[in-house]
């Protein structure tokens, strides 16, 4: 049986500013309690199937190296024109430490369940049956490309992943192909950013698929200096007001907690709404809290310092191409928005943003899905595979392709996810979780060649996984 998770995206969090006051719920890491249900559910599968072998595949972004305050403490950056530059491995190297600090009870729970069969569920040690061969596989994601480029990186996440001391190169997909004469999965498993222009390298220069998995994006710089840089800022022009206890004090840590989500909100280009959102449900908190025109002044000084400083990037304006973007950094049109920015009354720069967030949101609603790419991978087309499973979009998915006899299945995520209601207004915070088992064909599922499952952990707080409910999508208060 293969077993398929993706985009974990375990990251450092306890040095994140001003972490303590933003709300609980918004931790990102998946805790050792979520990894252990998935452990039942596959020692479930052993025993009622009598399955010989278990391959779990981490399918990517596993590790959030791009995401990390680490960047700017050492003015560094995790994009590039060539290969990763050799004096980025220590801080690589540095900010996997501190994943690890982090996550601690995970890499344990991971370890003990690839090297001993063993984990606790509900406080008991559980055990999988010792004769079973048990496979852990890894493939780097887009944010966890920089990884792969280094032996001494490379060690360092077998040693997390509780791999056996290595230092080869890691693969970028795994290819399980169809036998006619002996029992087979005909899958093929890969991240998915390939799907994905703007998370995948475009240059004309990197034809060879190989070297290109090696190279930055665009979805780097606009990780780095837009979901990263607003949190970081923020906490650096008003840190003494988030520390305070009064009402003005609360629009600050409001409008903090919400910029530090920003990675979760779906669609991405909802990120405006999202804030507002936030801003009006905190009225309810403070009585003198200031208008949403005072939470836009706040954030104008960030939102024009990373517009001017990504409009300088060479990198930057060489990427952008590729996603037909490069009309608005044509110096008079970038000084036009520069302007904008900076002299615009927040009444009107807030509608403004939120028009561009809508006409984003219906351009990506039209835009191609990614099983339309995997329906053109040459080891689906040549009947080499009959299933195609990736992640990256965190959105899960099942997918006829062709006869309707092969599959794309998109792996979802284990983040959190706030998903925009249909009225554009309310967002509801999910606690997802996702997994897919592929059987191959002796492994007594005669009608059916793979199960995905898709729901969300409830709980008050974000980790706490006292019920599991097994749907997609529910809204959580």
């Amino acid at each position: 049986m293969l077993v398929v998770i993706s985009d974990l995206h375990l990251q450092e969090v306890s040095r994140e500013p001003m972490r303590t006051v933003a709300r609980e719920d918004s931790a990102r890491n998946v805790s050792a309690e979520a990894l252990n249900l998935l452990f039942e559910e596959i020692r479930g599968k052993v025993i009622e199937h009598d399955l010989s072998e278990v391959v779990l595949c981490l399918a990517g972004d596993i590790f959030e190296i791009n995401r990390s305050m680490l960047w700017f403490e050492a003015s560094a950056r995790p994009y590039h024109d060539h290969l990763p530059p050799d004096h980025l491995e220590p801080l690589v190297l540095k900010i996997l430490d501190r994943i690890a600090e982090d996550n601690a009870d995970f890499f344990a729970a991971l370890s003990d369940f690839v090297k001993h069969k063993t984990y606790r569920y509900h406080g008991d040690l559980c055990f999988l049956e010792p004769t079973l061969d048990l496979i852990l596989r890894y493939l780097p994601g887009n944010h966890d490309r920089l990884v792969n480029h280094w032996p001494s990186t490379r060690r360092r996440v077998r040693e997390l992943l509780g791999l056996s001391p290595a230092t080869e190169v890691f693969d970028h997909e795994f290819v399980f192909p169809n036998h006619e004469r002996a029992p087979s999965y005909g899958v093929l498993i890969r991240h998915g950013h390939e799907y994905d222009k703007t998370n995948f390298a475009q240059s004309a220069a990197r034809k060879n698929l190989i070297s290109r998995y090696s190279y930055a994006c665009l979805g780097d710089v606009i990780t780095l200096e837009f979901v990263a840089y607003f949190p970081y800022r923020f906490n650096q022009l008003y840190g003494e007001v988030l520390r305070g206890s009064n009402r003005k004090s609360d629009l600050y840590q409001h409008l903090y907690a919400a910029l530090l989500d920003f990675d979760d909100v779906r669609p991405a280009a909802s990120l405006f709404a999202y804030l507002m959102s936030c801003l009006k449900s905190a009225k309810t908190k403070a009585h003198e809290l200031q208008s949403e025109e005072r939470a836009i002044d706040l954030l104008r000084p960030i939102l024009l310092e990373a517009f001017d400083s990504v409009s300088k990037l060479r990198f930057f304006r060489k990427e952008v191409k590729s996603v037909t973007l490069r009309l608005l950094f044509l110096p008079p049109v970038r000084n036009f928005l520069s302007a904008a920015l900076r002299w615009l009354p927040a009444s009107v720069l807030g509608w403004g943003l939120n028009k561009v967030g809508v006409l984003r949101t219906k351009v990506e609603a039209d835009s191609s899905r990614p099983a339309l790419e995997a329906a053109k991978e040459e080891a689906l087309t040549s009947g080499r595979v009959h299933t195609v499973v990736a992640g990256h979009t965190h959105h899960p998915d099942q997918i006829p392709l062709h006869d309707g006899n092969q599959f794309f299945l998109d792996s979802g995520t284990w983040r959190t996810l706030i998903y925009q209601g249909e009225d554009r207004k309310a967002f509801g915070r999910l606690r997802a979780i996702t997994y897919i088992f592929c059987y191959r064909s002796d492994e007594g599922q005669s009608e059916r060649r793979f199960e995905t499952w898709t729901g969300h952990l409830s709980s008050v707080r974000h980790n706490s996984f006292e019920a599991t409910v097994p749907l997609a999508f529910d809204q959580v208060s």
